[in-house]
C-alpha cells in the first residue's frame, strides 16, 4: 500500500525516549542477542540468559509469594 504523502523526521524516537538526538536504540536483534550500548559502555544481556537467569530464581520466587501469601491470608483471618 502506498502512501499519497511520507513524512520523515530523523532521530524522532532517540528524542523523545531520551531528549537526546543521538541517543541508541536497540532493535529487535539487539534485545534478543544481547548488545553493549555505544554511548554508555553498558552491556546489555540476552533474552536467552534472561530466561535462564529467571529459571535459577524461579523456586526462590516460588516459595518467597507462598510465604507472602500465608502473610496475607493469616491477616485475613484475624480480621474476620
Amino acid at each position: 500500500m502506498e502512501f499519497a504523502v511520507k513524512i520523515e523526521i530523523p532521530s524522532l524516537l532517540s528524542y523523545m525516549t531520551y531528549l537526546d538526538p543521538n541517543a541508541y536504540i536497540p532493535g529487535i536483534k539487539d534485545l534478543v542477542h544481547g548488545y553493549t550500548n555505544p554511548y554508555t559502555e553498558k552491556v546489555e544481556i540476552s533474552y536467552f540468559e534472561k530466561m535462564e537467569r529467571g529459571k535459577e530464581l524461579s523456586p526462590h520466587y516460588e516459595i518467597t509469594r507462598m510465604l507472602y501469601c500465608g502473610r496475607i491470608m493469616r491477616r485475613f483471618r484475624s480480621i474476620s
